[in-house]
């Protein structure tokens, strides 16, 4: 794992938060969304901090994992909607929880008749490299794959774009530096960078280049391994 990611969460994963939603709901009740989701986070004893982890787009990721799992027992049918946003649980689902006493797993509700019928008919497609090459990690809910995807996908791109400019002329090379730091501002309104120097110099030379190293493109949103290549060739 790289030095810059994320620790692992140490949140339950989404198919174990099922069991404490009914075990939660069994007491009959009408349970709103939100009041529910909070609710089986206190039965399960999350931490202060494990309840603060977000996701990319700033979610909580624990609700979110809650929201996963009743998802998962409303298709069983063993959590019923009377009204747009409240939750209650069915007769089946009180049997199911008694019929598990210890954990509900995904394959516990897959061998539902009721999760097969729900469950939607996908189109054959053939995967992409990235997608081959990713071990999709059980932990991880719907949401969360997205995000990865899409993380992938960008990583990819990076690496694709750099390994294409590597390929040009140094020329090339330096003048997209230019451009870049162009378009992020760092030639002024004006957009008065340029490149200067000559190919085989030792460096990637433009006006704007010195900005590389600035605390506003430390944490501008591109690519790292871009922002890597940047200063590596800047003067």
């Amino acid at each position: 794992m790289n030095e810059n990611d994320p620790a692992p969460s140490t949140i339950p994963t989404w198919h174990a938060f099922m069991k404490p939603v009914l075990e939660v709901m069994s007491d009959g009740r009408q349970w709103p969304s939100r009041a529910l989701k909070e609710a089986v986070c206190d039965h399960v004893g999350l931490t202060p901090e494990q309840r603060a982890e977000t996701l990319g787009d700033g979610d909580l990721r624990a609700l979110n994992r809650v929201g996963w799992a009743l998802s998962a027992l409303y298709r069983i049918k063993a959590v019923d909607k009377p009204a747009r946003g409240v939750n209650v649980i069915t007769e089946f689902g009180r049997t199911f929880l008694a019929e598990h006493p210890e954990t509900i797993t995904q394959s516990d509700i897959k061998a539902l008749p009721a999760y097969a019928e729900y469950e939607p008919t996908r189109r054959t497609s053939t995967p992409t490299p990235s997608l081959i090459q990713r071990e999709l990690d059980d932990s991880e809910d719907p949401t969360e794959l997205i995000e990865a995807g899409i993380q992938s996908f960008e990583a990819d791109a990076a690496a694709e774009l750099i390994r294409r400019m590597q390929e040009q002329h140094p020329d090339f090379f330096e003048q997209v530096v230019v451009d870049v730091l162009n378009a992020m501002g760092y030639g002024g309104a004006e957009q008065r960078g340029q490149r200067i120097g000559r190919s085989g110099d030792g460096g990637c030379c433009g006006t704007p280049a010195r900005a590389c190293s600035s605390p506003q493109v430390a944490s501008a949103r591109v690519p790292a391994s871009m922002r890597r290549a940047f200063r590596s060739a800047s003067c």
